[in-house]
């Protein structure tokens, strides 16, 4: 599964539907074989990605409305501008820390691949996906009611679909990173599923101690 470093670029639109109509070995293999592939683009293209998932995702009509009712915040631009940067930043640093963990433990597992062409492989290929899940999150409810009506069965339906399919999208983009991953690594696909299962439940013990030592914290200075 050796890669040609001397082939030319692709463009942006090139990779990202080569990544999404056609996540197999020979795409991500031509897509780390870039003569543009480098962790700065990696990490700008997560960090884009992120601020997609924030503008099209659910996370923001819902903050903006518990600040409107909590904080009496008639305006979204605030919550909208101020999450998209946070977003930029949490996107680009989720990126670095969950790439380089997953690449110390490739490396336990006698992976060949290199720490820029996993940080540009997986940065760039989120676009598409989050992209897609986004828009279809925003398809209008076709099914309205009135106010101070029941939904209607169809309104549910439809509203459990556009869920349904959204998420499809997102487990499509993490089989995506598998094959990515096995592809920089050179794991089959079944020794690159394993290892990022590993990953992720080291990330969930991590995520566990944080939260319980912020926990521990914010009782002992509400104690004082």
């Amino acid at each position: 599964m050796e890669t040609d470093g001397s082939q030319g670029s692709l463009n942006w639109l090139d990779t990202w539907r080569m990544a999404f109509l056609h996540p197999t070995v020979q795409t991500f293999s031509r897509i780390i074989s870039d003569s543009r592939a480098s962790i700065r683009w990696g990490v700008f293209w997560a960090a884009i990605a992120s601020c997609l998932g924030w503008l099209l995702g659910p996370l923001r009509p819902a903050i903006w409305g518990w600040m409107g009712e909590n904080f009496g915040m008639l305006s979204p631009w605030p919550v909208t501008a101020g999450g998209a940067v946070l977003a930029f930043v949490l996107g680009a640093t989720a990126l670095l820390v969950w790439a380089s963990i997953g690449h110390g433990l490739a490396r336990l597992f006698r992976g060949q691949g290199t720490f820029r062409q996993l940080v540009y492989c997986w940065g760039v290929l989120q676009v598409p996906f989050v992209l897609v899940a986004g828009l279809v999150l925003q398809i209008p409810l076709i099914f309205q009611h009135s106010p101070g009506t029941p939904v209607s069965m169809l309104a549910i339906v439809f509203t459990i679909a556009k869920m349904v399919a959204a998420t499809l999208v997102i487990l499509y983009l993490i089989y995506a990173e598998v094959v990515a991953f096995g592809v920089v690594q050179r794991f089959s696909l079944w020794k690159g599923f394993g290892v990022l299962v590993m990953l992720y439940i080291l990330l969930g013990i991590i995520a566990a101690c944080l939260s319980t030592a912020l926990r521990w914290l914010l009782v002992s200075a509400y104690a004082y």
